[in-house]
């Protein structure tokens, strides 16, 4: 089987690291190709892609009306001849003109289906969704050939959390989160205010923000004006390998985010032992079996955040069973062979 997945760019992502452990895993059953339309690729993450997938960088500069990149692209997909067209941004949809080829669409999110062309999706044989909440809103759009495949990841190279005492008289309680810093989205300043209640109260608490964006100035100055910036970290970007090692170091994993379709890290943060606080009525709510393995705050609400954070972190040690339980259920159901398999059969079908 001959596969060439295509995406507009390659930087750090969670659909563009999905992409790279898809690839990875792969590389054992077919002859795998990645297609990058534009010339945005990360090194640190291309290094991280097996050697065995041929890459191919048309070198587009972003917002170029020049039909060369356009024309090579086209030009390569017929010199590979794919037997699966695996796409993962829905508007490069119209240079998929090689006829031959069973063609797929991954939907990495729910925010843009409403705004994106119908005919552009209706092209593809079968459309994937990473979760049953992004699977809800395509099929509301009106679609129906959807398959549910949960993001994967390599439980086996995350460190586990190994012990789950905390003295909150001669310890600081320590949150980490793990996303773009892109408020508005993904709530960091959702979770500022809350600590900010919680050292009102005289808890001991701490919080690292890991991962780059163009919020980091907006969420600076409100640490400073909320007068918390002494217990706020911002760690900027940091690779897997460093965040795989290090969930373990944290007690707290919180994701307030605002529009999510699924929420790969959180899945990482339970694999590595750690509770997880996430908010109600979207994909990473999905991820914790809506509260059947993580905590839940109301969406938007900070009063609802620091009430639950406040709740774990004067019940800690009391919990370690449902943070163990948590961890097995996603070491299984989000585990990268369980992925693989799941795509197979979709290809297969």
């Amino acid at each position: 089987m001959k596969i060439i997945h295509v995406i507009f760019s390659l930087d750090y992502g969670g659909a563009e690291t999905m992409l790279v452990d898809t690839m990875n895993g792969q590389v054992d059953f077919a002859t795998v190709h990645l297609m990058v339309l534009n010339n945005v690729v990360n090194p640190h993450l291309r290094d991280t892609i097996d050697r065995r997938v041929r890459i191919h960088i048309m070198g587009r500069n972003e917002g170029s009306q020049s039909p060369f990149p356009i024309m090579r692209f086209i030009y390569e997909l017929y010199m590979i001849g794919p037997d699966i067209i695996h796409c993962h941004n829905a508007q490069l949809t119209k240079l998929l003109i090689y006829p031959f080829a069973k063609k797929y669409f991954t939907m990495h999110s729910s925010t843009k289906i409403v705004s994106w062309p119908i005919g552009l999706l209706k092209k593809y044989d079968k459309l994937i969704a990473i979760s049953d909440f992004v699977k809800k809103d395509l099929n509301d759009a009106g679609f129906g050939n959807v398959e549910t495949i949960y993001n994967s990841i390599d439980v086996e190279a995350i460190s586990s959390k190994a012990n789950y005492q905390y003295d909150n008289k001669n310890q600081s309680f320590q949150i980490v989160q793990v996303a773009r810093l892109e408020h508005e989205i993904k709530g960091q300043h959702l979770l500022l205010r809350a600590l900010a209640l919680l050292l009102k109260q005289g808890l001991n608490v701490e919080v690292s923000l890991i991962g780059v964006g163009n919020s980091k100035v907006y969420l600076e100055k409100l640490s400073n004006d909320l007068g918390i910036s002494t217990h706020v970290h911002f760690l900027g970007l940091k690779d897997r390998a460093y965040i795989y090692s290090h969930l373990c170091d944290y007690h707290l994993m919180v994701h307030a985010s605002l529009c999510e379709g699924f929420g790969l890290t959180v899945a990482e943060g339970m694999v590595a032992g750690l509770p997880v606080v996430v908010s109600k009525n979207d994909g990473p709510a999905e991820v914790i079996g809506y509260g059947k393995y993580g905590y839940m705050c109301e969406k938007g609400n900070v009063d609802s955040l620091y009430n639950v954070i406040g709740r774990i972190v004067n019940n800690y040690e009391a919990n370690k069973e449902f943070y163990l339980r948590a961890k097995a259920f996603a070491q299984n159901r989000y585990s990268l062979k369980q992925m693989m398999n799941n795509l197979f059969k979709v290809y297969n079908d």
